[in-house]
């Protein structure tokens, strides 16, 4: 989506995180699309009757973590 809005196709509702890098570097601005900005909340879906496999459940565990989480076990992992 980033190179999508950097390459001129349009525009992109993202999360701030997701855009950080290429707002610090001026390739993209942000624009508040109310006035407290926008929020949202995610949920994940999976069939009921079956077990919910390891890596799945690790992956429900990042997304819960959200970025801050995702950061902090991106450097334990590379330590």
């Amino acid at each position: 989506m980033v190179e999508l809005v950097k390459s001129g196709a349009g525009i992109a509702v993202l999360a701030r995180w997701a855009v950080a890098p290429h707002l610090k570097t001026g390739e993209l601005r942000a624009v508040r699309l109310t006035r407290r900005g926008l929020e949202r909340r995610w949920r994940a879906a999976m069939l009921r009757q079956s077990p919910l496999p390891l890596h799945l459940r690790e992956f429900a565990g990042l997304l819960a973590a959200g970025p801050n989480g995702l950061a902090r076990r991106a450097v334990r992992a590379r330590a």
